[in-house]
């Protein structure tokens, strides 16, 4: 896992302003340069560029710069202070310095990209266009024209579109939330032994803790909107998957257990946490502490990231029985379309590849080298601080050290 941190960081870096230069893309300029480009080029030009407004990229994009630079960096870079003057762990403030500097460079790098992106974009989308046009079809790119007219094609741009919100769905105010966290939680010191329910030498937690850890978890409950994930998750196995005419017999039979079984564990863990997790948090915090983690958990932005999650799902949710048909028939006619096509599939793969390696290092070379060299330092520093979290963790694992301190 560790060796995917790296090129997902980078990513994130460069996600910033290469998305964006996909849907300020000018369609007729490039084309108009040459006129040995194919009609097939073109179209497949088109249909990238519709796939990328149906995933609405330009709103994605416009989120992503505003959260990186006016919330993630400002925040971030006020809690390595804060974590600094209140003495923290200094592994923690080192973390916490590590992703400040990658922030920075990744808003810096956006910001010295962004002209390069305005001078090429057209080249980019151009590339993509031509490898598409080499390796498909006119009838592979019928049926991808005729998905992307789909209702259920609008629906997974409505996906991608709720997933990036539970990172960009926040605005300043929430992020004052996030201060008001964080000054609660480090006057905190919850420790949650091996086993929580056992008092120890001491006497059993008082019936005034318990209480406030019952209405603690009683909040989490109702905030974190599981009951209405569940019940969408259900309705929709019953409403929607169970009336397609096209199941299987074995198929239905899966989705109704699988329906089945999803109440029934969410149900168990849901009566396990009322009726124990209050004793076990009763037990490994103070009265005073107890009332800090319940202010943490009303806080607004607590709210809101669940919600956030809950819009995701209810997205997901969204396709009907006519979107679900379409979409299989769509499948069977791409099943058919490859069978008969001869073209080397793993060339295409390896030109994307390529593609892919090219434009990254065209823009990386378009970067300042004091910016470009604190970007993959920075990175090289977040991976090194994964990979020792993972050997911390599996130490302790190995240890069999129950104790967590929050």
């Amino acid at each position: 896992m560790i060796r995917f941190l790296k090129p997902l960081a980078l990513s994130c870096a460069l996600a910033l302003t290469v998305a964006g230069s996909v849907w300020l893309y000018d369609p007729g300029h490039v084309f108009a340069q040459s006129s040995v480009q194919s009609d097939k080029q073109r179209r497949a030009f088109r249909l990238i560029e519709e796939t990328l407004r149906i995933a609405r990229i330009d709103a994605i994009y416009s989120e992503i710069r505003f959260a990186a630079r006016e919330l993630y960096l400002p925040y971030y870079q006020s809690f390595a202070l804060k974590l600094k003057e209140r003495g923290a762990d200094p592994e923690q403030v080192h973390n916490a310095e590590a992703l400040t500097r990658f922030l920075g460079f990744a808003v810096a790098a956006s910001d010295e990209l962004e002209p390069v992106l305005d001078r090429r974009r057209d080249e980019i989308i151009a590339d993509y266009a031509a490898v598409f046009a080499r390796h498909m079809t006119n009838e592979q790119l019928d049926l991808v024209q005729d998905a992307l007219a789909t209702p259920a094609a609008r629906k997974f741009g409505n996906i991608i579109y709720a997933y990036s919100r539970i990172v960009t769905g926040y605005n300043k105010a929430d992020f004052r939330n996030l201060d008001e966290i964080v000054d609660l939680a480090l006057d905190m010191n919850i420790e949650i032994g091996e086993n929580p329910l056992e008092p120890g030498d001491g006497p059993p937690p008082p019936p005034e803790s318990v209480e406030k850890a019952e209405a603690i978890v009683a909040d989490l409950l109702r905030i974190s909107r599981f009951d209405d994930i569940v019940a969408d998750i259900v309705r929709f196995g019953n409403n929607t998957l169970l009336k397609l005419d096209s199941l299987e017999p074995s198929e239905r039979t899966e989705i109704r257990n699988g329906i089945q079984q999803i109440q029934f564990y969410y149900n168990l863990a849901k009566s396990m946490a009322v009726a124990v997790a209050p004793s076990a948090l009763a037990n490994s915090a103070s009265l005073a502490d107890l009332d800090k983690l319940h202010r943490i958990v009303l806080t607004p932005v607590v709210s809101k990231s669940f919600d956030l999650i809950y819009d995701l799902v209810r997205e997901t949710m969204s396709f009907s029985t006519l979107d679900l048909t379409t979409m299989k028939r769509l499948a069977k006619r791409g099943e058919k379309l490859e069978e008969q096509d001869s073209g080397d599939s793993e060339k295409a793969g390896k030109e994307f590849e390529a593609l892919g390696e090219k434009w990254a290092e065209i823009l990386l070379n378009s970067l300042t080298p004091e910016t470009r060299l604190g970007l993959e330092e920075s990175m090289d520093a977040l991976s090194d601080l994964a990979e020792e979290g993972e050997r911390q963790i599996k130490q302790r694992s190995g240890s069999g050290n129950g104790e967590t301190q929050l």
